[in-house]
């Protein structure tokens, strides 16, 4: 049986406790992050591609280049919500 999210050494009993929002009272938790009071990003910077035992390192020239890819824009055009 798994354990309890919410406290230390209880069995989970399926209450569904842990799926509520902490924000607005008896909303189901939709993983809007708005509990998190983190400050909204619109992306990401990579500094290094770990693959296949082999870290890549980019340096800012590296990080320019794939920034204004069209590749890049491309990806970034399709996951945008329209």
């Amino acid at each position: 049986m798994k354990e309890c999210q919410l406290k230390d050494n209880k069995k989970c009993t399926s209450c569904g406790e842990c799926e509520m929002c902490d924000k607005v009272k008896n909303k189901t938790c939709n993983n809007c992050c708005e509990c998190l009071d983190l400050p909204d990003y619109s992306g990401i910077m990579i500094d290094e591609i770990h693959t296949g035992g082999r870290v890549i390192k980019l340096n800012k020239i590296d990080k320019n280049k794939i920034a204004s890819s069209k590749k890049f824009k491309k990806a970034e055009k399709s996951t945008l919500p329209k």
